[in-house]
């Protein structure tokens, strides 16, 4: 799994994050994420039920970020929080022409 770091510059020695990508199929993503270190330093919200939410970012959660080499500049952006927030939105490049995805 590559290490990854957390956004904060300065919490990057608090915690070691990995993650694991793997294709099931054409369309089905499995991604792993692990967290290691001082978990109970972690801000998380409760769980409640899987619901689009905007600004994950902002806070606690996981960003994957999916591109193809036949894609071009396109890609995709998940954000998964552990409340069960989540969003996925297509980009046509770099931080540009973002649009929801996903149901």
């Amino acid at each position: 799994m590559p290490a990854l770091h957390p956004f904060a510059p300065e919490d990057a020695g608090r915690w070691r994050v990995t993650a694991d990508c793997r294709w099931r199929d054409a369309r089905r993503l499995a991604i792993h994420w692990q967290i290691e270190g001082e978990l109970a330093a972690l801000r998380t919200a409760p769980r409640a039920p899987l619901l689009r939410t905007e600004e994950l970012w902002r806070h606690t959660c996981f960003e994957a970020f999916i591109a193809t080499a036949a894609s071009g500049p396109a890609y995709w952006e998940l954000n998964l929080a552990t409340s069960g927030g989540w969003a996925l939105y297509a980009f046509s490049g770099y931080r540009s022409g973002r649009q929801e995805a996903g149901e």
